[in-house]
């Protein structure tokens, strides 16, 4: 059974609607030169994330490198978990200039449409070293239980 599904607009390695993808040796410079190169192909930045469910609910945890926790915004709306933010770049401080970055920065958004299952009252978020984890617990009345079968 699906809990939560993506509701953002693609996926970070399928095509926009109406996107033209270089074909050809193109594509594999793109994705054998450096990860920025590729998601600059793609235009967009989105942290890395993996799911995790156990009995007691979801788990998201979303890989945020370089990122405080004021530099991200998690809200729900209408049965929409959204994270969003932004990873700026580093300012140049003695003239120091980049010749070369494998980063990417820039705004993102995730949305996430949740299941009926989800408590959106029970809602946590946790930074820490760079990793945003969210715990969305099921409701109460939505986690399996095993029903007493009577004489």
């Amino acid at each position: 059974m699906t809990i939560i599904r993506r509701s953002d607009a693609h996926e970070p390695n399928a095509p926009v609607a109406g996107e033209q993808r270089p074909s050809g040796p193109q594509v594999w410079r793109n994705v054998f030169n450096s990860p920025a190169e590729a998601e600059d192909a793609l235009g967009c930045w989105t942290p890395l994330m993996e799911v995790f469910q156990d009995k007691d609910g979801v788990r998201l945890e979303l890989e945020m490198p370089g990122m405080d926790r004021d530099d991200i915004v998690v809200d729900i709306d209408g049965g929409i978990l959204s994270v969003s933010g932004e990873r700026k770049e580093p300012a140049d401080s003695d003239g120091t200039r980049v010749i070369r970055t494998e980063r990417c920065y820039g705004s993102f958004c995730r949305s996430f449409s949740l299941s009926n299952q989800i408590d959106g009252d029970g809602i946590e978020a946790h930074m820490d070293k760079g990793m945003l984890t969210l715990r969305l617990p099921f409701r109460e009345d939505g986690k399996p239980r095993q029903i007493e079968v009577k004489p």
